[in-house]
């Protein structure tokens, strides 16, 4: 025990000394050691690192890693170990609050092993987690070029790129490896969709590099990979394909398995065909030679100038009779394969001849090109001969040449051509000849048709100083070469042939592939509107024409590559003269009686050969044809309802109708039917060109139309407030207002309406209803629902029987009861829809007051409206009714008892006053006589009914003279003007008993 200084760790941190202290006394309670005024808190022992620590394994997008929160911890360290292809182990550190972290991996292999680590607030850090292994991509493939070894043996160089972490798993982290990928595919595809065959696929021997490849055999287009590395696959083309001229076609590289890049593709043009020909376009063209050491067979695995590979390009020209060495050198071919000439000069007939030669080996080979022809560009112009069918050939000379050989073939519609055949050779012009340094050839005869397009081609024809033999240059598109056509004039005819249709008839154009039709509706535009293949003809019909407009036609023919050949003049037509619109019905309802007619009338007349249509408006209502007098336009001009012209360009015309004045204040249950038709067609200038009317006739109508001042609702029915500014001039807004409450506004110029329903309306009763415009002008009107009258008896024996009046639309009524005066919710007892009358027999009403209400339902049960006003109804057992006497002069009626009970005897007591007798007594259940019955003198009994009763009595001065007859006793009770009177001896007396004079 003690304490001692050590400078022992200067060696590890300089300028610090350590003090270990063996007593326990220097320790304070709270656990800090305090050293000359310094306190010193002893190390904890690190925590272990967080738990569940996971990482994503084939998310492409990257390796997201996971783990479980740590207490207390505030941040979390997490390093990740990554391998490349190249093994390079790298370490990243990065913190976050959170409990995940995504590692974005680029487009490339990516692995990774990756431990956290907890942060804490005073700066300590836990023990570091578990492992967790996880990867974004396994392997990528990339196509990373494709040349072509042209022009000299038509194979293809595929270069591909792949890369892959797999061999790893056990190298790196003691895994075993996972399985290398199924298949690796590669496609040919020319620019037109054709699959190429690819059955020659080897692997080339690779030049020396920094990585190795794997040298399994390629068969049948597919490449097995077991390890990274750039590969070059050789396709030969020239046996695949056996001559074909190619150009954009595509390579395409696709992966079985999941890759970062699955599926990459590269053009290169494939050509092999031979002899080449490489145009020359101008002076100090750089022509390219593909050309690598690699090709070249033996090929040194170096580049070094002691073994390396060695080409020589030499170009011979034959001008004329000459023969001349062009071009000479020797150099070393580099892995990029290009070896560049540059020309300076045009040139005749050339072959190309290179010779490789191997330092390592001396071995020699010979590359000799078929035959060449490097020539400037020089077109042949070819032009319509004057006005005739033939064509006029000329083309520059090149001068280096003995004759031309003019051949031609023939362009099919479909773009095959016919076999070329030869026209006549020509000599280029010289010396003074105005067309001297060029040559020309007229085509013409039976053989050059209009609407035929000829290619020619003009090939220079040398001779041969070896074989003295002549030599014709190759064919090619390089070499004089043109086309033309003597244009056809297309004839087109246009005839109506429906009620919407026009159809086209045009000269057949014999080197059209297509047809485009166009059409201008008159606003000077001409839209496409077909598209005909030369194998469906020559017609054309256009279905959508609308009837009385004058259209404008022409037809375009075009080859089959898309260019314009010739066009018609444009041809007018239709489908039909005129076309009548009734475009709507107005009814200002239900303000005053007037009827907006909007009528449009389009034509396609020419007014001075075709003439003028008059028209008329007739209104019927079922079998009755009903006047039509007060027709005015747009309220100003009176017009002749059986007598008026419209404009011709269809816009919609506003005829006013003053109905009401016309008809009356009339209500049309079934409607009207305005019928709106031609009734003669004025020649132009009273001349006899006039064609007749093929408009027919338009009409509408309206269901159903009431002119009456108060007009009654259809149940169930929305009714149109229509709203229109053109009705008030000047104005810019009008408002509909139902029971003062807005309902609806426009400001649109169109001629606008609304509909109101239940929401808008008072059901059962009138509403008013008011139009209001911006400038101060309104219209008051009002409309009704229809009455809904229902009752329930009152002390019926059975039952409560409830009747209604039927009503229109109304597919169900539902009947609705409660206890009466209270504020409990109607419940629904009965659902009826072929009758108005239903007995309600339920126990529940034997005694008590019911009210009863009645929903008439709509489609789909939608209630009509509210509930409409509840009416009271019991039936008749142990319910005492009033007794209720009626004041009398000269005499007395009392009875035995003030209520009675239905069925219950009352007796009646009737004193006449002195000198006075009964004249007449009366007892009414409501407004129904009950039956009194005489017991003795003064008296009298009759059953008491359901309800309360009223009891009268009128009393006479006695005559001494008796009435014996009962009759007199039961007068004769009528109904007059909606009241009840009494007829006796031939007067008239109230229920009272008062006389009516």
């Amino acid at each position: 025990y003690g304490s001692y200084w050590s400078s022992s760790l200067y060696d590890l941190k300089p300028n610090y000394a350590r003090y270990l202290d063996f007593y326990p006394d220097n320790v304070n309670r709270d656990g800090i050691y305090r050293y000359e005024g310094f306190p010193v808190r002893p190390v904890k022992e690190a925590t272990a690192g967080p738990a569940n620590v996971q990482a994503t394994q084939g998310d492409t997008t990257g390796i997201t890693v996971t783990w479980d929160t740590v207490p207390d911890a505030v941040g979390y360290e997490i390093t990740a170990e990554s391998w490349d292809v190249a093994i390079r182990k790298t370490v990243r550190t990065k913190t976050a609050t959170e409990t995940h972290i995504k590692d974005t991996i680029p487009d490339r292999p990516a692995l990774g092993r990756y431990t956290v680590k907890a942060i804490f607030a005073d700066g300590t850090k836990s023990k570091a987690s578990e492992p967790a292994i996880g990867w974004a991509v396994l392997e990528t493939m990339q196509l990373r070029g494709i040349s072509n070894r042209w022009p000299w043996n038509g194979k293809v160089d595929i270069d591909v790129d792949y890369k892959t972490v797999r061999p790893r798993f056990q190298e790196l982290f003691g895994l075993p490896d996972l399985p290398y990928p199924a298949n690796v595919t590669l496609t040919a595809r020319t620019a037109d969709g054709k699959l190429l065959p690819m059955r020659t696929l080897e692997k080339e021997p690779a030049v020396d590099r920094n990585y190795t490849v794997n040298r399994k055999t390629v068969q049948n287009g597919t490449a097995i990979f077991s390890g990274s590395g750039w590969l070059r696959i050789v396709w030969d083309a020239d046996t695949d394909t056996l001559g074909i001229n190619a150009p954009g076609t595509t390579i395409t590289l696709t992966a079985s398995d999941t890759y970062a890049r699955t599926i990459d593709s590269a053009t290169v043009d494939v050509n092999t065909t031979k002899p080449e020909v490489i145009t020359l376009t101008e002076k100090d063209t750089v022509v390219s030679f593909p050309w690598a050491a690699r090709w070249a067979n033996e090929a040194s695995r170096s580049l070094n100038m002691q073994d390396g590979t060695d080409i020589q390009i030499r170009v011979i020209t034959r001008y004329g009779t000459d023969t001349t060495l062009v071009f000479d050198e020797k150099q070393l071919s580099d892995e990029d394969g290009i070896f560049r000439w540059k020309t300076n000069d045009a040139f005749g007939v050339i072959p190309v001849v290179a010779l490789d030669s191997n330092r390592a080996t001396a071995e020699k080979t010979v590359y000799k090109s078929k035959f060449f022809r490097y020539v400037t560009k020089n077109p042949v112009t070819v032009e319509q001969y004057k006005q005739d069918a033939a064509l006029d050939i000329w083309w520059t000379g090149s001068g280096d040449c003995t004759y031309y050989q003019v051949i031609r073939r023939e362009m099919n519609r479909d773009g095959t051509r016919s076999n070329w055949e030869n026209m006549a050779p020509v000599s280029t012009y010289s010396g003074s000849h105005p067309d001297a340094g060029r040559g020309r050839y007229i085509d013409s005869g039976n053989d050059v048709k209009r609407g035929g397009t000829y290619e020619y081609a003009v090939l220079p024809i040398y001779f041969d100083p070896d074989t003295h033999d002549e030599i014709t240059a190759p064919l090619t598109d390089s070499t004089f070469w043109g086309a033309g056509r003597v244009p056809v004039d297309i004839t087109l005819d246009v005839q109506s042939v429906g009620q919407n249709s026009i159809g086209l008839t045009w000269t057949d154009v014999p080197d059209a592939y297509t047809y485009d039709v166009y059409r201008n509706s008159g606003d000077g535009q001409y839209q496409k509107i077909g598209n005909i293949p030369y194998t469906t003809g020559t017609t054309f019909t256009d279905t959508r024409a609308e009837t009385g407009r004058r259209y404008t036609y022409k037809v375009t023919a075009f080859n089959y590559k898309g260019n314009t050949l010739d066009s018609s003049d444009p041809v007018a037509g239709y489908s039909r003269l005129d076309a009548l619109y009734l475009y709507n019905l107005q009814p200002r309802f239900p303000w005053n009686g007037l009827v907006d007619i909007f009528v449009g009338y389009r034509s396609a007349r020419e007014v001075q050969t075709d003439g003028t249509p008059h028209f008329r408006v007739v209104a019927t209502s079922g079998n009755d044809t009903l006047a039509i007098k007060t027709l005015t336009l747009a309220s100003a001009q009176t017009l002749d309802p059986n007598d008026f012209t419209l404009p011709a360009d269809g816009t919609p015309q506003r005829l006013v109708w003053d109905a009401r004045t016309d008809l009356g204040a009339t209500y049309f249950p079934k409607g009207l039917i305005l019928t709106v038709s031609c009734v003669r067609v004025e020649p132009y200038q009273e001349t006899a060109t006039a064609k007749p009317f093929e408009g027919g006739y338009a009409n509408g109508g309206f269901v159903p139309l009431d002119l009456r001042r108060t007009p009654e609702v259809q149940l169930g029915i929305p009714t149109t407030i229509f709203a229109d500014l053109g009705w008030f001039e000047g104005a810019k807004r009008l408002e509909i207002l139902v029971n003062g409450t807005s309902v609806f506004n426009t400001t649109d110029e169109n001629n606008f309406y609304c509909t109101l329903g239940k929401e808008q309306l008072n059901i059962w009763g009138v509403n008013t209803l008011q139009l209001k415009s911006d400038n101060g002008i309104e219209q008051t009107a009002q409309i009704k629902y229809p009455d809904f009258v229902f009752t329930a008896t009152q002390g019926n024996r059975d039952s409560i029987i409830v009747e209604w009046n039927s009503l229109e639309y109304v597919q169900a009524y539902s009947i609705r009861r409660r206890v009466a005066n209270t504020e409990d919710a109607f419940v629904e007892v009965a659902l009826v829809s072929d009758t108005t009358r239903w007995a309600d027999t339920s126990d529940e009403t034997f005694i008590g007051e019911f009210e009863y209400t009645i929903m008439p339902l709509l489609v789909r049960n939608e209630e009509a409206g509210p509930h409409p006003t509840g009416v009271i109804g019991y039936r008749a057992q142990d319910i005492a009714r009033p007794i209720t006497i009626t004041p009398t002069e000269n005499g007395t009626v009392t009875a035995d008892k003030p209520t009675a009970r239905y069925g219950e005897t009352v007796t009646l007591t009737v004193i006449p006053a002195t000198g006075y007798g009964l004249d007449q007594l009366q007892v009414l259940e409501n407004k129904n006589e009950i039956d009194v019955r005489k017991m003795q003198e003064g008296t009298c009994t009759f059953t008491m009914p359901a309800a309360e009763v009223v009891v009268s009595a009128t009393f006479k001065a006695e005559t001494g003279i008796k009435n014996t007859t009962a009759t007199d006793l039961t007068p004769r009770k009528v109904f007059h003007k909606g009241r009840f009177f009494i007829i006796r001896d031939g007067k008239t007396y109230t229920f009272t008993g008062a006389e009516v004079k």
